[in-house]
């Protein structure tokens, strides 16, 4: 059987295909005259038609593909889809690491919850533990769980597997975020001699940004449009005050590297005796705290930190508002650093 193409009628996109030698040709309107459009019909009609020739739908023979052939196919699909190489990365071993329970010459109809129980168990006897404690970094195995989520989704949508398999997670016990206080601010800041790394700091701490999302962001006036190239690829508008126009500036202009940015401000925060596990991520939840105090508005904060689901940001409402009142309301006093020397 030849490959099905695309062929332009009046306007509208048909797909030109066979089932075989000697039948004829068979033609299907996609409805669309856009020609990417199109292509991404032609490309799941593709995938159907072979899904039926090799009996993927209902029975699922011998013929079913390998779990090798089809992580070839999802990592290609995945590049093809333009995602970020980390995240295909992080896809490559978590998959691995599910070969060790099923190779890889296993069939992908033979999957099941059982399979990944075992997956389950093995990452929590490889996952080191936490230091100074006997539990294991559930985190870490949640990550391997939703790559291979992500991949067996991704088989049963295109019917590879009879039908979807529900992959648990580990429980987690949800921490309230660390958040610092103004005294804690005042005496980290009180060490950073440098302007720009202050001036750094200072820009994470009222917009909210993610670590990266400083390299990535542009100015407009006084707010700034962010774009996340880790959470989604989404875009969202930041207020800037005037008061820190200055400090965006200087973080901005040839920026230090993300890993000194971080690798200092823990120095700094160890140098001022500030309690071990807030880091320049708390700065985040700092600003995502003081804007809940100022607004009252749990929608401003998931729109302002770019939260996808208001559940995400509803774990600022587990600190009692007279707490946060207490604890952010009071100025904090941000030194004036020496002038750099040209």
């Amino acid at each position: 059987m030849s490959n099905p193409k695309l062929r332009r009628l009046k306007g509208l996109w048909y797909i030109r295909f066979n089932r075989g030698q000697g039948r004829k040709e068979k033609v299907k309107s996609t409805g669309t005259r856009d020609h990417q459009e199109a292509l991404r019909i032609l490309a799941e009609f593709t995938r159907n038609l072979e899904a039926r020739q090799h009996d993927y739908y209902g029975k699922y023979s011998g013929l079913s593909l390998t779990f090798r052939e089809t992580y070839d196919m999802f990592i290609e699909d995945c590049k093809r889809r333009s995602l970020r190489p980390s995240t295909i990365r992080s896809y490559e071993i978590s998959l691995d690491n599910l070969s060790e329970i099923i190779p890889y010459a296993a069939k992908v109809n033979q999957f099941n919850e059982d399979v990944l129980r075992q997956f389950t168990d093995s990452l929590r006897k490889r996952v080191r533990p936490k230091e100074g404690t006997t539990e294991r970094r559930a985190a870490s195995i949640n990550v391997n769980l939703r790559s291979v989520r992500t991949y067996l989704n991704w088989l049963y949508e295109r019917h590879y597997i009879p039908r979807k398999i529900r992959v648990k997670l580990v429980k987690i016990d949800k921490k309230l975020p660390k958040i610092l206080t103004p005294d804690e601010l005042t005496a980290i800041y009180k060490l950073v001699e440098d302007p720009k790394l202050l001036s750094t700091y200072r820009t994470y701490q009222n917009t909210g940004m993610r670590l990266n999302e400083l390299f990535s962001c542009t100015r407009e006036g006084n707010y700034l449009r962010v774009s996340s190239a880790s959470k989604g690829r989404k875009e969202r508008v930041v207020p800037l005050p005037e008061e820190f126009v200055e400090d965006y500036e200087m973080a901005t202009k040839d920026p230090y590297l993300p890993e000194y940015i971080t690798k200092q401000f823990t120095k700094f925060r160890e140098n001022a005796g500030v309690a071990e596990g807030k880091t320049l991520h708390s700065l985040r939840h700092t600003f995502a705290c003081n804007t809940l105090i100022r607004t009252n508005n749990l929608m401003i904060v998931k729109s302002l930190l770019g939260h996808a689901s208001v559940q995400t940001s509803e774990i600022y409402l587990q600190f009692p508002e007279d707490y946060l009142k207490e604890m952010l309301t009071e100025k904090v006093e941000t030194p004036t650093p020496p002038v750099a020397q040209a």
